[in-house]
């Protein structure tokens, strides 16, 4: 009796330094996300989450999602991430980190995704155009990534918004929202899409620009 009451203590022991050890490794991947000790445990993390689903475990860890860090994704998890998108195979792995990057777009998610080579640019834009049906959350965040990876520059906390074509601009937040979801979204994947399949080779993409003519715009804000 007393032994099996001794192993029941030490199994409870046990489990509650494992449940600290996760909270100390959670606490500082998602409450201080540039810190050293954070940016090791993320990678310890992100290999072992493919047992469990990177694109779960990545969108979790956006520091934009959770508006810590000021929602900017550190430079090393950046480095680390578009390492990672040059070299797997894995096409769900490639797939769970350009939808975090389009989850943090608005300058927000580092720079080293649209200075990757031309290749993996244009992977990017293929996968992000791929699921524009299939990922209304973040639309707005994939033209913008699908922009920068197009012409291999960032828009810092830029976007799209109503050209000089538009002939009422909105001004009020619900003008916003409604031109956004009636005419600013649907209008560039439209382009978009028709853009990347066109048939044209890649150079002769890089220099159109599917808006041109069109009430909506790509700008540059805010560093």
């Amino acid at each position: 009796m007393r032994g099996a009451r001794l192993h029941m203590i030490s199994t409870c022991l046990a489990s509650g330094i494992v449940f600290l050890v996760l909270l100390a490794f959670c606490a500082f991947i998602y409450g201080v996300p540039s810190h050293p000790i954070s940016i090791f445990l993320f990678k310890v993390g992100y290999r072992s989450s493919a047992l469990v689903g990177r694109h779960a475990y990545l969108q979790l860890y956006s520091p934009w999602n959770r508006d810590v860090n000021a929602g900017y994704l550190p430079k090393e998890v950046d480095e680390f991430l578009c390492g990672r998108l040059r070299t797997t195979d894995n096409a769900s792995e490639f797939a769970a980190i350009v939808d975090l990057y389009s989850a943090q777009a608005h300058g927000r998610q580092g720079d080293c995704v649209y200075r990757s080579s031309e290749e993996v640019r244009q992977k990017v834009i293929s996968h992000l155009i791929g699921e524009f049906d299939d990922n209304p959350k973040y639309i707005a965040g994939s033209l913008i990534l699908i922009r920068e990876s197009q012409f291999g520059m960032g828009l810092g906390k830029g976007g799209f918004a109503p050209s000089e074509l538009e002939p009422a601009k909105p001004k009020t937040d619900s003008e916003w929202l409604a031109w956004y979801q009636e005419k600013g979204i649907p209008i560039a994947t439209a382009k978009y899409r028709e853009w990347w399949n066109s048939g044209l080779t890649w150079d002769e993409k890089k220099s159109i620009d599917p808006l041109k003519g069109t009430v909506v715009q790509f700008h540059y804000c805010c560093g």
